[in-house]
């Protein structure tokens, strides 16, 4: 639940918007008007969700109610999802509060009080409500083509649910709070300065090798003091997902996994073959842009230091001095893209839904969340001032149009995300950033747009194979319960070998065994990952659609978004002008075009010259 994504449709509405929220300031309450665009209904407007008396009532009334026909099931079915989106709104605001400040106290104790004293309740009453729904002999008179999605998912939530699961839920939301003060409380020394982990991976970029050097050394070093506790708190991790699992019914946490997230359309073993067609065919091509690149530097071999920075000896491109000088940049760039795209992060800075900057005490990592009463879109970055820095503002500005474009769906479950394939969210997030790499002008010069083009085309050949890594190591990890740590780093290790082996880590193998602590995915969202490489498929399907017909693809690309939930997977992929498949035969042609598109360019002949 670290996304909690709300949709809408018709970004026009926009400009009769009455909901402000206002900026996240560090002891302040984020409030709204008292003339909400979307009243309660049902849910008493003086109602605090964020405690168990008030949930309880509103729950208690949907549970004795008298449903007399199919019509007063429908109105059931939107009462009963006002009661989530206000709930939910409470856990999103807590959330976004406990990631902004980790060091606040209060804060840590609202979140750890409503995730262990509220939220099991809530979700245990939740599951009473939707077998209600599930039960009713008025469901089957309802329209199968409007509730199908719906009826699918309840069935397999109602399959995999137990009452003795909610304490140990509720135990792994703690672990993950407590995965946030351990990594985001990570620094190390540098010219005497106490920088953040984000701070010195900025330097990574930096030409002088020797502070290369001593930056990446300093960050190993910091992690590896966590090294221990960080194993401990997976090992916790791993073996409380796992009776969640048997408790289910389940062999293992990877099926469970697989039900838990709704991925009816596709199996594990999708997942294998996805892999092995990567090695086969991105995997040969990642090594040898790594070899370019080592021939580039002039290095007798390439390090884990040497593979951010720029292979011409060229200075970091840093395209924004400050954080407003980055919102207002982006707005250009999407306003330039398409007028509504930037109507909406308009909207989104106005309201100050942006908390951007890099600081200590703030969580890593970079989230769009929905406020999901309200139906906002919230955006938490980690900027540096460097040209990644576009693109994650960019990725989650995708997912926040997600929300903004299906966001008057009434129908509650197929505005929130987890009835939203994320699969396809993240195809959302990865085609803004396509979509906008020849509207950078407000950034980059000519010359300095062919470089970020190449970076970020060689990003998506070099990711796919990480992703690869990072999902083969899950797929270990929960099939292999009773391993222990050390043999969980040797399987990273193999991993290495299989899909990168592209720097010498001599010298350092204990980081490197250790390497894949950096990826927060592990602990946060377990089998949360195979998505992104899923979704740069459909990307690529709509990019290459958008190079044909812009007009067309963005029609799709904003039709399928509003659709939010109410589609399968494939269904979704089809709405957007893509094609779901997993296969050998998808992606070759699709890293085929990347490459043209690398050899093309102006930046890549000097590279590889």
């Amino acid at each position: 639940m670290s996304r909690i994504v709300m949709q809408w449709i018709g970004v026009g509405v926009f400009l009769n918007a009455i909901v402000f929220c206002t900026p996240l300031v560090e002891g302040t309450e984020i409030k709204t008007e008292s003339k909400p665009e979307f009243p309660r209904q049902f849910v008493p407007a003086d109602a605090d969700m964020s405690q168990w008396p008030p949930i309880e009532k509103a729950a208690q009334q949907l549970l004795n109610c008298d449903i007399t026909s199919s019509k007063e099931l429908e109105q059931w079915l939107l009462d009963f999802g006002e009661v989530n989106a206000c709930v939910f709104e409470q856990y999103g605001r807590m959330h976004v509060n406990r990631t902004c400040f980790t060091e606040n106290e209060e804060y840590d104790r609202q979140f750890t009080e409503f995730i262990s004293q509220v939220f099991p309740k809530f979700q245990s009453i939740n599951f009473k409500l939707k077998k209600r729904f599930y039960d009713s002999s008025f469901r089957e008179q309802l329209d199968e083509r409007k509730y199908r999605i719906l009826n699918r998912n309840i069935k397999a939530e109602i399959e995999l649910f137990r009452e003795d699961n909610l304490d140990l839920q509720a135990q792994d939301e703690l672990l993950k709070s407590e995965f946030d003060k351990i990594n985001g409380g990570i620094t190390a020394e540098l010219n005497g300065d106490e920088k953040t982990i984000p701070q010195l991976e900025a330097e990574l970029i930096n030409n002088d090798r020797q502070l290369r050097k001593t930056v990446w050394e300093a960050m190993i070093q910091s992690r590896l003091k966590e090294r221990k506790a960080l194993d401990e708190l997976y090992d916790k991790m791993v073996d409380l997902r796992t009776k969640i699992a048997h408790n289910a019914g389940c062999s293992d946490y990877r099926e469970y996994a697989f039900i838990d997230k709704n991925r009816f359309d596709y199996s594990p073993q999708d997942c294998f073959d996805f892999h092995a067609a990567i090695e086969k065919h991105v995997v040969p091509l990642s090594r040898k842009l790594a070899q370019k690149r080592k021939e580039a530097l002039g290095v007798e071999k390439l390090r884990p230091w040497d593979m951010e920075v720029d292979s011409l000896g060229r200075e970091p491109l840093k395209p924004f001095e400050n954080t407003e000088q980055l919102v207002d940049g982006v707005l250009a760039t999407l306003s330039s893209l398409d007028p509504e795209f930037g109507l909406f992060f308009a909207d989104m800075k106005k309201r100050g839904n942006l908390d951007l900057e890099n600081r200590k005490g703030k969580a890593p990592g970079g989230y769009c969340l929905g406020f999901t009463e309200v139906r906002r879109p919230f955006i938490f970055m980690n900027s540096v001032g460097l040209s990644d820095d576009i693109n994650t503002l960019l990725h989650e500005s995708g997912h926040a149009y997600h929300d903004v474009a299906a966001r008057e769906i009434p129908l509650f479950f197929y505005r929130f995300q987890l009835n939203i394939p994320i699969e396809f969210l993240e195809v959302t997030s990865m085609s803004m950033e396509l979509f906008n790499l020849d509207h950078l002008q407000v950034f980059y010069t000519t010359d300095q747009m062919n470089r970020y083009k190449r970076e970020k085309l060689e990003f998506i050949i070099d990711f796919l194979p990480y992703m690869a890594r990072v999902d083969a190591l899950q797929h270990w990890v929960y099939t292999h319960p009773n391993h222990t740590s050390a043999e969980r780093d040797q399987q990273w290790l193999v991993l290495d070998e299989r899909f990168d082996n592209r720097a010498d880590w001599s010298g350092y193998e204990e980081a490197r065994a250790a390497d894949w602590q950096r990826k927060s995915h592990f602990f946060k969202s377990p089998f949360y990952y195979v998505e992104y490489g899923i979704a740069q498929l459909g990307a690529l399907q709509l990019w290459r659609n958008f190079k044909e017909d812009p007009e067309k693809a963005l029609h799709q690309y904003k039709y399928a978004l509003s659709l939010g939930g109410s589609h399968t997977l494939p269904e979704l992929f089809k709405a957007a002008g893509a094609e779901f498949d997993l296969s050998e035969k998808a992606l070759q042609p699709l890293i085929e075009m990347v490459a043209r598109e690398l050899d093309a360019l102006p930046e890549s002949q000097l590279f590889y010259q």
